[in-house]
């Protein structure tokens, strides 16, 4: 995006010549790309700390797998169904980033068309509560796998 800005206020970028333009919907094409980009990102960070085996075991010894799979859940449309065979991992990427965009923009209409997003100090304080020692756990998880050896 900072590219996008910086090239429009460009003193010699000229909205009537063709090359120009051609460049500024490149840019403007990979800007709207980020939103999957950071969901892939997310995916790609909890795939390099964390194993599918290690997120089903946490998940089941926390009793997660109901209110992880509730098709009615107001915090995601993204079920986890953990004894189904699918991709978890990316399952579990899905469903944090869009609780984090619910979050976020919590003044939009959620995902269902319906009502908010999620709203501090809501019933929705509740719901993601129950998800935090998942989310604590991936980010040890990334604390330990990337943490270096402290020598004095």
């Amino acid at each position: 995006m900072a590219e996008l800005t910086r090239f429009l206020r460009n003193p010699l970028f000229d909205p009537h010549d063709e090359e120009s333009v051609l460049n500024v919907a490149e840019l403007a094409s990979s800007v709207s790309n980020n939103v999957k980009n950071e969901e892939e990102q997310l995916y790609t960070t909890l795939r390099s700390v964390v194993s599918e085996l290690e997120v089903k075991r946490f998940i089941r010894d926390h009793e997660l797998e109901e209110h992880l799979s509730d098709k009615n859940s107001e915090l995601s449309t993204v079920r986890i169904q953990v004894s189904r065979e699918e991709d978890i991992l990316r399952r579990l990427a899905a469903r944090i980033y869009a609780i984090r965009c619910g979050i976020v923009h919590s003044k939009s209409t959620n995902s269902k068309g319906a009502g908010s997003g999620l709203l501090p100090g809501t019933h929705h304080d509740d719901l993601i509560l129950i998800e935090l020692p998942l989310i604590e756990f991936l980010a040890q998880q990334a604390l330990l796998k990337t943490a270096t050896k402290f020598q004095i």
